[in-house]
Protein backbone atom coordinates (compact mmCIF):
# COMPACT_ATOMS: atom_id res chain seq x y z
CA UNK A 1 0.00 0.00 0.00
CA UNK A 2 1.33 3.46 -0.91
CA UNK A 3 0.94 5.41 2.36
CA UNK A 4 2.28 8.60 0.77
CA UNK A 5 -0.68 8.72 -1.61
CA UNK A 6 -3.10 8.28 1.29
CA UNK A 7 -1.53 11.16 3.22
CA UNK A 8 -1.61 13.48 0.21
CA UNK A 9 -5.27 12.70 -0.42
CA UNK A 10 -6.09 13.42 3.22
CA UNK A 11 -4.36 16.79 3.06
CA UNK A 12 -6.21 17.72 -0.10
CA UNK A 13 -9.57 16.78 1.39
CA UNK A 14 -8.98 18.44 4.76
CA UNK A 15 -7.52 21.73 3.48
CA UNK A 16 -10.07 24.53 3.24
CA UNK A 17 -9.47 27.00 0.38
CA UNK A 18 -8.58 30.57 1.34
CA UNK A 19 -12.01 31.68 0.08
CA UNK A 20 -14.95 29.36 -0.62
CA UNK A 21 -18.68 29.71 -1.12
CA UNK A 22 -21.73 27.86 0.10
CA UNK A 23 -25.45 27.98 0.73
CA UNK A 24 -27.89 26.88 3.42
CA UNK A 25 -31.69 26.99 3.58
CA UNK A 26 -33.89 28.55 6.25
CA UNK A 27 -37.67 28.43 5.83
CA UNK A 28 -37.29 27.56 2.13
CA UNK A 29 -35.03 30.56 1.60
CA UNK A 30 -31.55 29.98 0.20
CA UNK A 31 -28.85 31.95 2.00
CA UNK A 32 -25.55 32.24 0.16
CA UNK A 33 -22.35 32.87 2.06
CA UNK A 34 -18.61 33.18 1.57
CA UNK A 35 -16.07 31.56 3.85
CA UNK A 36 -12.60 33.09 4.13
CA UNK A 37 -9.62 31.77 6.06
CA UNK A 38 -8.34 34.81 7.97
CA UNK A 39 -5.61 33.04 9.98
CA UNK A 40 -3.95 29.67 9.44
CA UNK A 41 -1.01 27.87 10.97
CA UNK A 42 -2.43 27.89 14.50
CA UNK A 43 -1.46 24.90 16.64
CA UNK A 44 -4.60 23.58 18.33
CA UNK A 45 -6.15 26.99 19.04
CA UNK A 46 -8.77 27.14 21.81
CA UNK A 47 -10.30 30.62 21.95
CA UNK A 48 -10.11 34.15 20.57
CA UNK A 49 -11.31 37.67 21.39
CA UNK A 50 -11.82 40.73 19.22
CA UNK A 51 -9.87 43.78 20.40
CA UNK A 52 -11.14 47.32 19.72
CA UNK A 53 -8.22 48.19 17.38
CA UNK A 54 -8.96 45.45 14.83
CA UNK A 55 -6.65 42.98 16.54
CA UNK A 56 -7.68 39.46 17.48
CA UNK A 57 -6.16 37.67 20.47
CA UNK A 58 -5.90 33.89 19.95
CA UNK A 59 -4.94 31.19 22.47
CA UNK A 60 -3.17 27.98 21.49
CA UNK A 61 -3.62 25.06 23.85
CA UNK A 62 0.10 24.35 23.95
CA UNK A 63 0.65 27.57 25.90
CA UNK A 64 0.89 30.42 23.41
CA UNK A 65 -1.11 33.64 23.14
CA UNK A 66 -0.88 35.34 19.75
CA UNK A 67 -2.32 38.46 18.15
CA UNK A 68 -3.56 38.76 14.57
CA UNK A 69 -3.62 42.17 12.88
CA UNK A 70 -3.49 43.45 9.31
CA UNK A 71 -3.07 39.97 7.90
CA UNK A 72 -0.16 39.05 10.16
CA UNK A 73 0.04 36.58 13.04
CA UNK A 74 2.45 37.61 15.80
CA UNK A 75 5.03 35.52 17.57
CA UNK A 76 3.92 34.28 21.02
CA UNK A 77 3.17 37.16 23.37
CA UNK A 78 5.70 37.59 26.15
CA UNK A 79 4.90 37.25 29.83
CA UNK A 80 2.42 34.36 29.76
CA UNK A 81 2.38 32.25 32.95
CA UNK A 82 3.74 28.71 32.74
CA UNK A 83 1.04 26.41 31.36
CA UNK A 84 0.63 22.67 31.98
CA UNK A 85 0.10 21.40 28.42
CA UNK A 86 -0.71 17.69 28.47
CA UNK A 87 -3.62 15.76 26.90
CA UNK A 88 -6.63 18.13 27.25
CA UNK A 89 -4.67 20.48 29.51
CA UNK A 90 -3.22 23.75 28.27
CA UNK A 91 -4.10 27.39 27.65
CA UNK A 92 -7.85 27.83 27.29
CA UNK A 93 -9.99 30.98 27.26
CA UNK A 94 -9.18 34.64 26.77
CA UNK A 95 -11.87 37.11 27.89
CA UNK A 96 -11.68 40.90 27.77
CA UNK A 97 -12.54 43.15 30.69
CA UNK A 98 -15.60 45.22 29.64
CA UNK A 99 -13.45 48.36 30.00
CA UNK A 100 -10.51 46.89 28.11
CA UNK A 101 -10.11 50.03 25.97
CA UNK A 102 -9.23 51.99 29.10
CA UNK A 103 -7.56 49.45 31.43
CA UNK A 104 -6.10 46.85 28.98
CA UNK A 105 -7.12 44.00 31.32
CA UNK A 106 -7.74 40.48 30.02
CA UNK A 107 -8.65 37.24 31.80
CA UNK A 108 -7.05 33.89 30.97
CA UNK A 109 -7.81 30.32 32.04
CA UNK A 110 -5.26 27.52 31.81
CA UNK A 111 -4.16 24.21 33.27
CA UNK A 112 -1.55 24.55 35.98
CA UNK A 113 0.64 22.01 37.75
CA UNK A 114 2.03 18.61 36.77
CA UNK A 115 0.78 15.23 35.63
CA UNK A 116 0.64 14.09 39.26
CA UNK A 117 -1.12 17.24 40.54
CA UNK A 118 -2.88 19.77 38.30
CA UNK A 119 -5.84 22.10 38.23
CA UNK A 120 -7.59 24.95 36.41
CA UNK A 121 -6.25 28.43 37.17
CA UNK A 122 -7.74 31.81 36.21
CA UNK A 123 -5.65 34.99 36.09
CA UNK A 124 -6.04 38.61 35.10
CA UNK A 125 -3.29 40.52 33.33
CA UNK A 126 -2.63 43.69 31.38
CA UNK A 127 -2.05 43.26 27.67
CA UNK A 128 -0.12 46.03 25.96
CA UNK A 129 2.50 46.17 23.22
CA UNK A 130 2.48 42.39 22.70
CA UNK A 131 3.31 41.70 26.33
CA UNK A 132 1.46 40.62 29.49
CA UNK A 133 2.17 42.32 32.81
CA UNK A 134 0.65 42.71 36.28
CA UNK A 135 -0.47 39.08 36.33
CA UNK A 136 -2.66 38.19 39.28
CA UNK A 137 -4.20 34.83 40.18
CA UNK A 138 -7.96 35.22 40.67
CA UNK A 139 -9.03 31.63 41.28
CA UNK A 140 -7.64 28.12 41.44
CA UNK A 141 -9.87 25.06 41.37
CA UNK A 142 -9.51 22.78 44.39
CA UNK A 143 -8.73 20.02 45.00
CA UNK A 144 -5.85 19.40 42.58
CA UNK A 145 -6.16 16.17 40.56
CA UNK A 146 -3.97 13.63 38.75
CA UNK A 147 -5.95 13.52 35.48
CA UNK A 148 -5.04 15.89 32.57
CA UNK A 149 -8.65 16.08 31.31
CA UNK A 150 -12.05 17.72 31.91
CA UNK A 151 -11.01 21.21 32.93
CA UNK A 152 -14.01 23.19 31.66
CA UNK A 153 -12.16 26.47 31.28
CA UNK A 154 -14.68 28.85 29.71
CA UNK A 155 -14.84 32.42 31.02
CA UNK A 156 -17.64 34.97 30.75
CA UNK A 157 -17.68 38.59 31.90
CA UNK A 158 -21.22 39.58 32.95
CA UNK A 159 -22.77 43.07 32.90
CA UNK A 160 -22.76 43.18 36.72
CA UNK A 161 -18.93 43.18 36.74
CA UNK A 162 -18.66 39.54 37.73
CA UNK A 163 -16.81 36.74 35.98
CA UNK A 164 -18.20 33.23 35.41
CA UNK A 165 -15.81 30.27 35.22
CA UNK A 166 -16.73 26.75 34.09
CA UNK A 167 -14.88 23.85 35.73
CA UNK A 168 -14.81 20.19 34.79
CA UNK A 169 -15.14 17.09 36.94
CA UNK A 170 -11.64 15.77 36.23
CA UNK A 171 -13.18 12.62 34.67
CA UNK A 172 -12.23 10.27 37.53
CA UNK A 173 -13.75 12.56 40.15
CA UNK A 174 -17.28 12.94 38.83
CA UNK A 175 -18.95 12.53 42.22
CA UNK A 176 -17.40 15.87 43.24
CA UNK A 177 -19.72 17.67 40.80
CA UNK A 178 -22.58 17.04 43.27
CA UNK A 179 -20.61 18.06 46.36
CA UNK A 180 -20.44 21.72 47.34
CA UNK A 181 -17.23 21.50 49.38
CA UNK A 182 -15.06 21.65 46.25
CA UNK A 183 -14.98 23.63 42.99
CA UNK A 184 -14.95 20.77 40.44
CA UNK A 185 -17.87 20.30 38.03
CA UNK A 186 -19.23 23.78 38.70
CA UNK A 187 -19.91 27.23 37.32
CA UNK A 188 -18.13 29.68 39.61
CA UNK A 189 -18.79 33.39 40.01
CA UNK A 190 -16.27 35.93 41.23
CA UNK A 191 -15.71 39.65 40.78
CA UNK A 192 -13.03 40.95 38.42
CA UNK A 193 -10.65 41.39 41.35
CA UNK A 194 -11.16 37.82 42.59
CA UNK A 195 -13.47 38.69 45.49
CA UNK A 196 -16.73 36.80 46.02
CA UNK A 197 -20.06 38.50 45.19
CA UNK A 198 -22.31 38.98 48.21
CA UNK A 199 -25.32 37.41 46.45
CA UNK A 200 -23.72 34.09 45.46
CA UNK A 201 -26.14 31.29 46.43
CA UNK A 202 -23.92 29.39 48.91
CA UNK A 203 -22.11 32.32 50.46
CA UNK A 204 -23.34 31.86 54.02
CA UNK A 205 -22.60 28.15 54.47
CA UNK A 206 -19.05 27.62 55.79
CA UNK A 207 -19.06 24.01 54.50
CA UNK A 208 -19.57 25.12 50.90
CA UNK A 209 -17.31 26.87 48.40
CA UNK A 210 -18.44 30.49 48.32
CA UNK A 211 -17.66 30.98 44.62
CA UNK A 212 -20.11 28.26 43.44
CA UNK A 213 -22.89 29.61 41.24
CA UNK A 214 -24.25 26.30 39.85
CA UNK A 215 -23.22 22.64 40.16
CA UNK A 216 -23.69 19.18 38.70
CA UNK A 217 -21.67 19.80 35.52
CA UNK A 218 -19.37 17.37 33.70
CA UNK A 219 -17.17 19.35 31.28
CA UNK A 220 -18.76 22.66 30.21
CA UNK A 221 -17.13 24.17 27.11
CA UNK A 222 -19.74 26.68 25.96
CA UNK A 223 -20.81 29.71 27.99
CA UNK A 224 -22.49 32.90 26.73
CA UNK A 225 -24.58 35.78 27.97
CA UNK A 226 -27.50 36.59 25.66
CA UNK A 227 -27.80 40.36 26.04
CA UNK A 228 -31.26 40.44 24.43
CA UNK A 229 -32.85 37.64 26.47
CA UNK A 230 -30.63 38.61 29.45
CA UNK A 231 -29.92 34.94 30.11
CA UNK A 232 -26.82 32.77 30.47
CA UNK A 233 -26.60 29.67 28.27
CA UNK A 234 -24.15 26.83 28.88
CA UNK A 235 -23.43 23.59 27.09
CA UNK A 236 -21.41 20.66 28.30
CA UNK A 237 -20.08 17.27 27.26
CA UNK A 238 -21.92 14.19 28.40
CA UNK A 239 -20.15 10.80 28.46
CA UNK A 240 -21.10 8.55 25.52
CA UNK A 241 -24.03 10.74 24.51
CA UNK A 242 -25.84 13.07 26.85
CA UNK A 243 -24.31 16.34 25.64
CA UNK A 244 -26.67 19.17 26.61
CA UNK A 245 -27.49 22.87 26.49
CA UNK A 246 -28.68 24.46 29.72
CA UNK A 247 -30.25 27.73 30.75
CA UNK A 248 -28.12 28.61 33.76
CA UNK A 249 -29.71 29.96 36.95
CA UNK A 250 -27.85 30.66 40.20
CA UNK A 251 -28.04 27.85 42.78
CA UNK A 252 -29.38 25.19 40.42
CA UNK A 253 -28.23 21.59 40.21
CA UNK A 254 -27.71 20.36 36.63
CA UNK A 255 -27.54 16.71 37.52
CA UNK A 256 -24.18 15.18 36.72
CA UNK A 257 -23.57 12.38 37.63
CA UNK A 258 -26.87 11.89 39.46
CA UNK A 259 -28.70 12.21 36.13
CA UNK A 260 -27.53 11.80 32.54
CA UNK A 261 -28.91 11.11 29.07
CA UNK A 262 -25.67 9.29 28.18
CA UNK A 263 -23.85 6.11 29.15
CA UNK A 264 -20.30 5.28 30.12
CA UNK A 265 -17.82 4.90 27.25
CA UNK A 266 -17.92 1.12 27.70
CA UNK A 267 -21.73 1.08 27.48
CA UNK A 268 -22.35 0.73 31.20
CA UNK A 269 -25.10 2.70 32.89
CA UNK A 270 -23.73 5.59 34.96
CA UNK A 271 -27.03 6.34 36.63
CA UNK A 272 -30.56 4.91 36.35
CA UNK A 273 -31.94 8.47 36.24
CA UNK A 274 -32.38 10.74 33.26
CA UNK A 275 -34.48 13.05 35.41
CA UNK A 276 -34.56 13.56 39.15
CA UNK A 277 -36.40 15.79 41.60
CA UNK A 278 -34.46 19.00 42.20
CA UNK A 279 -32.36 18.64 39.03
CA UNK A 280 -32.77 21.24 36.27
CA UNK A 281 -33.65 19.72 32.91
CA UNK A 282 -31.58 20.75 29.86
CA UNK A 283 -33.08 22.86 27.10
CA UNK A 284 -31.68 20.37 24.61
CA UNK A 285 -29.71 17.14 24.80
CA UNK A 286 -28.11 14.83 22.28
CA UNK A 287 -28.36 11.06 22.77
CA UNK A 288 -25.61 10.72 20.17
CA UNK A 289 -22.64 12.87 21.16
CA UNK A 290 -21.66 15.92 19.12
CA UNK A 291 -18.97 17.08 21.64
CA UNK A 292 -20.06 20.74 21.75
CA UNK A 293 -17.43 23.45 22.11
CA UNK A 294 -17.90 27.17 21.69
CA UNK A 295 -21.25 28.90 21.34
CA UNK A 296 -22.76 32.18 20.20
CA UNK A 297 -26.23 33.75 20.13
CA UNK A 298 -26.68 35.34 16.74
CA UNK A 299 -27.65 39.00 16.51
CA UNK A 300 -26.35 40.86 13.49
CA UNK A 301 -26.94 42.33 10.04
CA UNK A 302 -25.39 39.60 7.92
CA UNK A 303 -27.90 36.82 8.66
CA UNK A 304 -31.16 38.28 10.04
CA UNK A 305 -32.80 34.87 9.48
CA UNK A 306 -30.75 33.59 12.43
CA UNK A 307 -31.82 36.34 14.83
CA UNK A 308 -31.77 34.97 18.37
CA UNK A 309 -30.65 31.48 17.33
CA UNK A 310 -27.73 29.64 18.92
CA UNK A 311 -24.64 28.51 17.04
CA UNK A 312 -22.77 25.60 18.64
CA UNK A 313 -19.44 24.18 17.51
CA UNK A 314 -19.05 20.41 17.25
CA UNK A 315 -15.74 18.64 17.79
CA UNK A 316 -17.08 15.24 16.71
CA UNK A 317 -19.36 16.18 13.81
CA UNK A 318 -16.86 18.84 12.59
CA UNK A 319 -19.52 21.44 11.86
CA UNK A 320 -21.50 24.27 13.39
CA UNK A 321 -24.87 23.20 14.76
CA UNK A 322 -27.65 25.77 14.31
CA UNK A 323 -30.18 25.68 17.16
CA UNK A 324 -33.36 27.47 16.07
CA UNK A 325 -35.00 29.22 19.00
CA UNK A 326 -38.45 30.59 19.76
CA UNK A 327 -37.90 32.66 22.86
CA UNK A 328 -36.33 30.21 25.31
CA UNK A 329 -37.62 27.12 23.50
CA UNK A 330 -35.67 25.01 21.01
CA UNK A 331 -37.63 24.63 17.76
CA UNK A 332 -35.26 22.58 15.63
CA UNK A 333 -31.58 22.11 14.79
CA UNK A 334 -29.54 21.69 11.64
CA UNK A 335 -25.88 21.36 10.60
CA UNK A 336 -24.06 24.30 9.01
CA UNK A 337 -20.65 24.79 7.37
CA UNK A 338 -19.77 21.09 7.21
CA UNK A 339 -17.18 21.93 4.54
CA UNK A 340 -14.94 23.02 7.41
CA UNK A 341 -14.15 19.32 7.96
CA UNK A 342 -12.46 20.21 11.24
CA UNK A 343 -13.15 20.23 14.97
CA UNK A 344 -14.89 23.51 15.76
CA UNK A 345 -13.58 24.87 19.06
CA UNK A 346 -14.92 28.45 19.30
CA UNK A 347 -17.51 30.73 17.63
CA UNK A 348 -17.89 34.51 17.90
CA UNK A 349 -20.02 37.12 16.13
CA UNK A 350 -18.25 40.26 14.92
CA UNK A 351 -19.70 43.77 15.19
CA UNK A 352 -20.86 43.67 11.56
CA UNK A 353 -22.60 40.31 12.03
CA UNK A 354 -20.13 38.00 10.33
CA UNK A 355 -19.53 34.62 11.99
CA UNK A 356 -15.98 33.72 13.07
CA UNK A 357 -15.14 30.05 13.62
CA UNK A 358 -11.94 28.65 15.16
CA UNK A 359 -10.89 25.13 14.19
CA UNK A 360 -8.96 22.92 16.60
CA UNK A 361 -6.27 21.23 14.50
CA UNK A 362 -2.51 20.93 14.25
CA UNK A 363 -2.91 23.52 11.48
CA UNK A 364 -5.82 25.39 13.02
CA UNK A 365 -7.65 28.20 11.28
CA UNK A 366 -9.74 31.24 12.08
CA UNK A 367 -12.47 31.47 9.45
CA UNK A 368 -14.83 34.36 8.70
CA UNK A 369 -18.28 33.60 7.25
CA UNK A 370 -20.16 36.43 5.56
CA UNK A 371 -23.34 36.70 3.53
CA UNK A 372 -22.81 36.84 -0.22
CA UNK A 373 -24.50 39.71 -1.93
CA UNK A 374 -26.52 38.64 -4.94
Amino acid sequence: MNYRIIIVLFLVVSTLPAISQGVFNINEQSIEYSMEVKVKGLKHPWDFSFLPNNEILITERGGHLRVFKDGNLSKPIMGLPEVFANSQGGLFDVELHPQFSENKIIFLSYAHGSIESNTLRVVRAKYKNNRLSDIRILFEVEPYKDTPVHYGGRLLALPDSSLLITTGDGFDYREKAQLLNNSMGKVLRIYFDGSIPGNNPFLNDPQKVKAIWTYGHRNPQGLIYDSVRKKVFLHEHGPKGGDEINLVTAGNNYGWPLTSYGKDYFGAQITPFEQYEGVTEPLLYWKSAIAPSGMAAYYGEQFPELEGDLLVGSLVKKEVRLIKMNGLNVVEQMPLFSELKARVRAIKISLDGSIYVLTDEENGKLVEIRRRKK
